[in-house]
């Protein structure tokens, strides 16, 4: 039996937020599961998308377009009053048959709660009239709405799509963004036009907000062919954003404090061939502008911050870090009036996408992010999200969020919904932080913080300088009140560590504290080591490495749990011999035998076989893959048929098996894992779980328990790491055990038989060469060691000093998530 567990890690290698790279319930507490807005009248074949949302209290507005009418599209309303648990009957809005072709609906709520809502009408079939903004309102909460034409345009153009409605919650003035096109000569282009409107709907003014008329980006889409526009208003500022020809085709935006009788100059918001803005207004003024690269084909979302109304910008911040085969397809934008700031945002894949809420309590500098779709509906792991919107409502503890998106879990286009309780209280800052030196390393601990929803766990920075610049050292969280950190010389670092909350919001920072590690030179570790140095197996005693000697050629050495004989694989075969040489025994044969690896009890065996067959769906008609296998004594216990595996090892109770997947290939199909599956095999039950993306090589045993070692590029370039393998076959209390140099990757770590030590392979040639050299690390991280040997996958039968008792994992747990 097997699945694939989609879990945290899956989640940090290919669709993290930057800062915030662990998955955690965000800023946001889901409240109930999702809810489904459309109704029964959309029917089995009808499709409804382009929905937005507007929350005032407990009542919740949603608006969209869909085609159950039999014309092209039509308005539709619902609402809520019990803050999104449930919906209303759904209610078309643009009246038939005056509304055959509409687009672009956009809804926004007044204080004194009047409903308005705005489309674009794009074709109205019985008078050949095109080209109109119309509008609609209701004064009793959308029972009934009364409608009309807002604009009435050139009726042989396309001009206005996609306009915008935002009402300021403290003056009730109403403000419309939309676009016209303009020809000038042998220039064209559009105009951003707003439309500003007292609390009545009255006294209407008309400004041009691009202070430079052609300057709306011609984007030649299909159909739309105008620039993408995005309007907030709040607190006495209604602000603008569009994309622009200027400066190579930037986002541009503008604001007015005036009501919209003027705006300040245009500045530019983004860098060159930027697209899809979104801005949002935080209580404080603060201005949040949105967007991504045009030449980005992950579409990954940038942050850019104002304090002056958008006359300049901060750095930018890349806030989505999307890995190959997937983009951000749509994203949304919101600060509630605690000042929160909330990203709801949709990663595509190749088959499916997934919807998340990020927010943040730093303004950017961190986000807490959560996955919103449930699993409700027919097909909910393969269904996509598309057109996610957002709003908050409330305030202190009663702050909520409210998004609305369109979802193909039923198979035809639904609009679905999720409510949120947000917490925007940060945590405390962690207390009397210490850096403690240690045999190349650094101990950090420090008194735990506080917060209503708990701490889920910790940040550690370090910096080169008391003045920074920090980073985050680990990519997850640290649940205790300690940290070491590893693989350092005698420099001075700094450091500094930060809370998350049970909701994933980041705390103050701590106090600065700094050290420098202790260098030891010493070589406290006994036994005998071996390796592989070309063809050759070789042999050397601890602590001196005086003598090198061949005993074979082969290769993967492995002790006997006495010590007293060596394994080795060669010819396809695996042997055994003593150390001292001679009496050399055959153990299993087999043709296309690769890799392997032995239990304690010296029965049990995990193997990598070679296997090719005829398959009509592979690429030249032949399957060529590495399976893994358990045997016992020529008994096939466990085989993972179809994959190209690698890095196999098996548990000292031959429980767990434990093997890296690049890809698979049978009769039918054949493919790639980039990057590569880590699979744990429970051997007892046949269960396996497979850790999508999580791609961890070269993975040992402890000579007892269930702790492995493996490396993985977590941290930039491939580390040594020491996990558990729990009971459901699941992976925690990460620990990360080397810190290289740059471009200096480790490979083939291997336990030493007491437990207490890693040996492993580093390249310390940065350059396009290869130096493999042997190094020895205690299973802490500390005390790290060169051996000065040339040499290639390592095993040890000895030890050493035993950890000091500070073992400080970075503990990440990974459900088992079936998809």
């Amino acid at each position: 039996m097997k699945s694939i567990v989609r879990g945290i890690l899956s989640l940090l290698l290919l669709m993290s937020l930057v800062v915030a790279s662990i998955t955690v319930q965000a800023g946001g507490i889901p409240v109930g599961g999702n809810v489904q807005i459309t109704d029964a009248g959309l029917g089995e074949f009808g499709d409804a998308d382009e929905p937005d949302i507007v929350a005032m209290g407990d009542n919740v507005y949603a608006v969209w377009k869909d085609d159950r009418d039999g014309n092209n599209a039509s308005i539709f309303f619902a609402r809520s009053i019990d803050g999104g648990a449930t919906w209303s009957a759904n209610k078309r809005v643009s009246t038939l048959p005056y509304d055959d072709w509409t687009d672009n609906p956009s809804i926004a709520v007044q204080p004194d709660g009047t409903i308005w809502i705005i489309w674009y009408l794009f074709y109205r079939d019985e008078s050949q009239e095109v080209n109109d903004i119309r509008a609609a309102f209701s004064r009793d909460g959308g029972e009934t709405f009364e409608r009309g034409t807002l604009v009435d345009g050139f009726d042989e153009g396309q001009d206005f799509w996609q306009p915008q409605i935002a009402v300021d919650q403290s003056d009730g003035r109403i403000y419309i963004l939309y676009r016209d096109f303009l020809v000038q000569g042998s220039q064209e282009g559009y105009k951003i036009t707003l439309r500003a409107y007292n609390a009545q709907g009255e006294n209407g003014i008309e400004t041009v907000v691009n202070d430079q008329l052609l300057t709306g980006r011609i984007t030649d889409e299909l159909l739309d062919s105008g620039p993408r526009m995005s309007l907030m208003a709040r607190a006495g500022t209604v602000c603008a954003a569009w994309e622009d020809q200027r400066s190579r085709f930037a986002i541009y935006g503008a604001c007015s404090t005036d009501g919209g009788q003027t705006f300040g100059a245009n500045a530019a918001i983004s860098g060159p061939d930027a697209v899809f803005p979104r801005i949002a207004l935080a209580p404080d003024g603060t201005l949040y502008g949105t967007y991504t690269g045009e030449d980005d084909a992950r579409r990954n979302i940038i942050l850019r911050r104002s304090a002056d109304k958008g006359a300049t910008w901060s750095e930018p911040i890349q806030i989505t870090n999307v890995a190959t085969a997937f983009e951000v397809a749509d994203w949304d934008l919101a600060v509630d009036a605690n000042g929160q700031l909330l990203l709801s945002w949709i990663n595509e894949g190749i088959s499916s996408s997934d919807l998340y809420l990020a927010t943040s309590l730093d303004q950017g500098q961190n986000f807490a992010n959560i996955q919103i779709e449930d699993a409700q509906g027919r097909f909910p792991t393969v269904s996509d999200q598309r057109r996610v919107t957002l709003d908050t409502s409330g305030s202190g503890t009663n702050t909520r969020a409210f998004l609305a998106w369109q979802d193909d879990r039923n198979v035809q286009d639904e609009i679905w919904s999720a409510r949120l309780s947000l917490d925007g209280v940060a945590p405390t800052a962690p207390g009397n932080l210490q850096a403690i030196p240690a045999d190349s390393s650094i101990v950090l601990r420090w008194a735990s913080s506080t917060d209503a929803t708990g701490i889920q766990g910790y940040r550690v920075y370090r910096a080169p300088a008391g003045d920074g610049p920090y980073t985050e050292l680990s990519p997850f969280l640290v649940t205790g009140t300690s940290y070491r950190d590893v693989g350092l010389d005698n420099t001075t670092y700094y450091y500094q560590v930060a809370a998350v909350d049970g909701t994933g919001n980041t705390s103050p920072r701590s106090n600065q504290a700094s050290a420098a590690a202790q260098i030891g030179t010493d070589l406290p570790l006994y036994g005998t080591i071996a390796y592989e140095a070309g063809d050759d197996i070789r042999l050397r005693d601890l602590p001196n490495l005086g003598q090198e000697r061949t005993i074979a050629q082969g290769r993967q050495p492995r002790f006997a749990p006495d010590g007293q004989r060596l394994y080795t694989l060669a010819n396809e075969t695996i042997s055994s011999q003593n150390v001292g040489g001679g009496d050399v025994q055959s153990f299993f044969q087999t043709d296309g035998l690769a890799e392997y690896d032995i239990a304690a009890d010296e029965t049990h065996f995990a193997s990598l076989i070679l296997r090719q067959f005829g398959a009509p769906g592979a690429p030249g008609g032949i399957c060529t893959v590495l399976e893994p296998h358990v045997g016992l004594q020529g008994q096939d216990l466990y085989t993972s048929q179809y994959e190209f595996a690698s890095g196999v090892t098996l548990s000292a109770d031959h429980r767990w098996m434990v093997y890296n997947t690049q890809g698979f290939c049978n009769t039918a199909a054949s493919g790639v894992y980039s990057p590569g599956n880590f699979c744990i095999v429970d051997v007892a039950s046949n269960e396996e779980n497979c850790l999508e993306g999580a791609d961890h090589n070269d993975a040992d045993f402890a000579a007892s328990g269930n702790t492995l070692v493996f490396v993985a590029d977590l941290t930039g370039q491939n580390e040594v790491w020491k996990a558990s393998i729990q009971s459901d076959g699941t992976l925690s209390s990460y620990t990360q055990l080397t810190r290289s140099p740059v471009d200096q990757p480790a490979s083939d770590p291997s336990w030493s038989s007491d437990g207490n030590w890693i040996i492993f392979q580093r390249d310390i040639d940065p350059g396009e060469g290869e130096d493999a050299r042997l190094y020895a690390v205690r299973s802490d991280g500390a005390a790290l060691r060169s051996l000065d040997i040339a040499g290639e996958n390592p095993a040890w039968f000895g030890g050493g000093s035993a950890p000091d008792g500070i073992d400080l994992p970075n503990r990440i747990y990974l459900p088992a998530i079936v998809r």
